[in-house]
């Protein structure tokens, strides 16, 4: 039971600094769904993306960018044509190549973790949030029906019983006594 709640806390720990990294514009998770070709991941995965100035970029870079209002997508660097017009030549997923001049700020792809993107797929979205924040607040709610039980259940008389609920020291009851009081 203690390796479950540790596991839980570094999987809280770790969703919650990619949150905040997120909401501060260092870094971004994105799931990939189509990827162009020539590159070193496909479809399924998770990408890990940061900005990156369009003047840094070379070829073979993976980058995800919207071009001329369309949505952003995954496309592939194939030559820098001007750096200082931030024109490149891209490769999208469907293979098709095309001249963009890029924004100032792009979001290169530095890190890939396979797989990852179908469950973060199964996890996005608004119909999933509302399952989860419900799921979540199900589970704070049986939390505190079984401590308000363990609380009412404990013989303020009886120094040796044993609630059922011992992870909890804040309330007087559960502190362990040694003089018996």
């Amino acid at each position: 039971m203690r390796a479950l709640r540790t596991s839980a806390a570094v999987v809280t720990a770790a969703l919650v600094a990619l949150a905040v990294g997120a909401a501060f514009g260092r870094w971004q998770v994105l799931p990939v769904d189509d990827a162009p070709p020539g590159t070193r991941f496909g479809s399924g995965t998770a990408a890990f993306v940061v900005p990156s100035p369009a003047l840094s970029l070379d070829a073979d870079d993976v980058v995800y960018v919207s071009v001329d209002g369309r949505s952003g997508q995954f496309s592939r660097v194939v030559a820098v044509v001007d750096s200082w017009e931030r024109r490149v030549e891209l490769e999208r997923p469907d293979g098709r190549r095309e001249q963009a001049v890029l924004p100032p700020t792009v979001w290169r792809v530095s890190r890939v973790v396979p797989y990852v993107g179908v469950v973060f797929d199964l996890l996005v979205g608004t119909a999933q949030s509302i399952v989860l924040v419900a799921v979540g607040v199900a589970l704070i709610a049986s939390a505190e029906i079984r401590r308000a039980r363990a609380v009412d259940d404990v013989d303020l008389a009886n120094p040796f019983q044993q609630p059922r609920v011992t992870d909890d020291t804040r309330i007087r009851a559960f502190r362990p006594s040694s003089t018996g009081r």
